[in-house]
């Protein structure tokens, strides 16, 4: 079964946020583990440019996302009731985990109504309107390190900011490649990504 759900704005977004993750993840780790002399993944001085290009580009593009979100009404999709949510979290965990391999149906099917079962949208609300801003922030302190607090409880508070970021970074990196395997479970391997390029979800139902 066919069913489009992912406007052309979208698919464009997302493409473009996941490729600046994965140069922010690859840059990001650089800097973290390597030094100018013993570069990791990158160069040291291109990891730097690139890092803080890729960031300002993310920046533009997470503002891309608020505003077509709200024209579209889109944003209506990231609404929850805290009523039954554990409830219907642990549903859809258990049809991750145990159902979906015996070939059950899944418990919350996406329709243009609701895209996301219960868990993907407490995760997208997560990732999209706690943590995405908090590296937003973090990453602009660290970029302009005049705006950090010197010392929070005679701790450097550019090292708190830094940890802090890398912290973000490590969380992110972990949903990206728990997001790319999930997107493996559809009737074919490459389902849910081709969804991502013509806007169609394609599900076994």
């Amino acid at each position: 079964m066919k069913l489009y759900l992912y406007p052309l704005w979208l698919r464009l977004w997302h493409w473009i946020n996941a490729i600046l993750c994965i140069v922010l993840i690859a840059t990001g780790i650089s800097l973290q583990y390597s030094n100018p002399d013993q570069p990791l993944l990158v160069p040291f001085d291109l990891a730097i440019m690139a890092h803080n290009i890729a960031s300002a580009m993310l920046c533009f593009n997470y503002l891309g996302f608020l505003v077509g979100n709200i024209i579209s009404g889109e944003i209506k999709q990231y609404h929850f009731r805290l009523k039954n949510l554990l409830e219907k979290i642990l549903q859809q965990v258990r049809y991750y985990i145990w159902g979906m391999f015996r070939g059950e149906k899944s418990p919350f099917p996406p329709s243009k109504k609701s895209k996301f079962n219960p868990l993907q949208r407490m995760t997208y609300v997560s990732v999209m309107f706690v943590v995405m801003p908090l590296t937003i922030v973090s990453g602009t302190a660290l970029l302009f390190p005049e705006l950090i607090i010197h010392n929070v409880f005679e701790t450097g508070g550019i090292y708190i900011a830094a940890l802090f970021h890398s912290a973000i970074g490590f969380f992110i990196s972990i949903f990206l490649t728990v997001h790319i395997y999930l997107c493996t479970f559809g009737p074919t391997i490459f389902s849910s990504f081709k969804g991502m390029l013509d806007g169609y979800h394609r599900s076994k139902e």
